[in-house]
């Protein structure tokens, strides 16, 4: 296999390559390749990792599905909290402190 130094531009003959495209291992001149995502790509490569980066932003992460499931986890969350609170205010067997603390004043006079 040929050095760097020694291959030519894929598009332009007369020209030296300066790197190899890492999707289609082409060799490319300085002005035939495009710096994307910290990889020097040619523009074919470059047209095809745009495509493939539009349609991945095209589909939400976060779909309708996942947002009823959200809403539906706090829902029942505080369903549990409020129905804890309740029942701890109802079946308690002893009285509120407040009277108790009115009872330990009566007391104290």
């Amino acid at each position: 296999m040929a050095t760097l130094a020694q291959q030519r531009c894929l598009n332009h003959e007369s020209r030296e390559a300066v790197c190899r495209c890492p999707s289609c291992h082409n060799f490319f001149c300085r002005e035939c390749v495009v710096l994307f995502e910290a990889r020097l790509l040619c523009a074919s490569c470059l047209a095809a990792a745009s495509v493939t980066e539009e349609s991945q932003r095209s589909h939400p992460r976060f779909s309708l599905g996942g947002g009823v499931l959200v809403t539906l986890a706090l829902l029942t969350a505080w369903l549990l909290f409020y129905l804890a609170g309740w029942m701890i205010l109802h079946f308690r067997d002893h009285p509120p402190l407040a009277v108790l603390a009115s009872s330990a004043i009566r007391f104290a006079q």
